[in-house]
């Protein structure tokens, strides 16, 4: 391939881009891309390749070869992961995230250990309940205590749904009520999209 130019550098681009270049050409296209007289067509790729000519690694040295040696290349010295140096704050933050997570763990540890009885219900009691000021702490009398507010909660709610059934009833008679319709077919279609 020739040298790039003013002319050929769209079939460069087309090249690099479908990967079919060298390192040597790929550096040729960033020094061509550096120039600051582009083109002004070619202007749109200065971006892209000083992007590219950015991520390339510095120049690796070359081989070097004695007599008494097969030629060896040598890998570069700059590493992709740079780990930056912490100011003393940021260690204190690191600490402190460290020390907090260590201590909710630890907590957590004697929480799950200390869950208390597990009823023949499968309730799990830890601690207490108080009932009319008193402190109660029998796991039998707390399973009943537990038993009584699911039946009372399982009643409210069912007298909730007998309500609210009620309530629907008497608006779709309401509504349908309100169309006052003669036909008995259009009459029967309200009343099926009503019961829905």
């Amino acid at each position: 391939m020739n040298t790039i130019n003013d002319n050929n550098y769209n079939e460069w681009v087309e090249r690099f881009l479908d990967a079919e270049t060298t390192l040597e050409q790929e550096r040729e296209l960033y020094a061509y891309f550096s120039r600051p007289d582009l083109p002004a067509e070619a202007e749109r790729y200065r971006r892209m390749f000083g992007w590219y000519d950015s991520l390339a690694p510095s120049s690796a040295p070359a081989a070097t070869t004695t007599p008494a040696q097969t030629p060896t290349a040598t890998a570069p010295s700059s590493s992709p992961l740079r780990i930056l140096p912490l100011r003393p704050w940021q260690w204190a933050g690191i600490a402190a995230a460290v020390a907090l997570l260590v201590t909710v763990g630890i907590n957590l540890r004697h929480t799950s250990s200390d869950l208390g009885h597990i009823g023949d219900d499968g309730y799990i009691y830890s601690g207490y309940i108080m009932r009319d000021g008193k402190k109660i702490t029998d796991p039998t009398l707390i399973s009943a205590e537990f038993d009584r507010v699911d039946r009372d909660i399982a009643g409210h709610l069912a007298a909730m749904d007998s309500h609210i059934d009620s309530y629907s009833e008497q608006a779709h008679k309401e509504i349908a009520a309100s169309f006052d319709i003669d036909d008995p077919e259009i009459r029967e279609l309200v009343w099926s999209a009503l019961e829905l």
